[in-house]
């Protein structure tokens, strides 16, 4: 529900409808609407984004554009964070609220990031093979995160003797699985399968 929420909130028909409404505001009001055009840039860059990671067509190359979107997407996200870091007048929280927060920008960076590195090991180590954005997701690994919080009291920033048993425990496979993350029905030991991932449902 929240991620449908989020696609039709910053996506492309947000951006037409800014748009549109700035032109509108331009027309009726006789002024340019400037204090939009920030807003419009952000919907502009979350848009991309929202395209890319919903687009079936697979990518089999670096050279492909989406990447280099995603990079410019990237680019945008560091600048804005720096931008507002410049403004040392201000005291940190009120430098905190010119921006995402950190986990968002965190997420967000972390995707693009992860989907590059994984089309560049794809790429080098299995040529002629594709990569489809749409596929991207992120559930597996948080699921190992979802255990190892939950084997050390819900903990959520284990020290690294807590980090590394548990670890220990997930590789040699235990379990991959916990009732508390989005995916407890991914089946255990699936990262050591060559096919495709099932799920325990019925």
């Amino acid at each position: 529900m929240r991620n449908h929420l989020a696609e039709d909130v910053l996506s492309k028909k947000m951006l037409y409808l800014l748009q549109a409404y700035k032109k509108n505001v331009s027309q009726t009001q006789g002024h340019e609407a400037a204090y939009l055009d920030k807003t419009i840039e952000f919907i502009d860059m979350t848009s991309k984004v929202a395209n890319i990671f919903s687009d079936r067509r697979p990518v089999s190359s670096l050279d492909d554009h989406r990447l280099a979107t995603n990079q410019q997407v990237l680019d945008y996200l560091n600048k804005w964070e720096k931008d507002a870091e410049a403004h040392t007048e201000l005291r940190k929280s009120e430098r905190g609220k010119r921006l995402l927060s950190d986990k968002l920008r965190f997420d967000l960076s972390s995707m693009i990031i992860g989907f590059q590195e994984v089309c560049k090991t794809a790429f080098e180590h299995f040529p002629g093979s594709t990569i489809s954005p749409f596929r991207t997701n992120s559930d597996l690994v948080e699921n190992i995160f979802c255990q190892e919080r939950g084997h050390n009291g819900q903990n959520s920033n284990p020290t690294y003797a807590q980090y590394g048993p548990t670890m220990n425990s997930i590789v040699l496979g235990q379990t991959t699985t916990t009732t508390s993350s989005n995916t407890g029905s991914v089946e255990n030991l699936c990262f050591f399968k060559n096919g495709p991932f099932r799920s325990n449902k019925k």
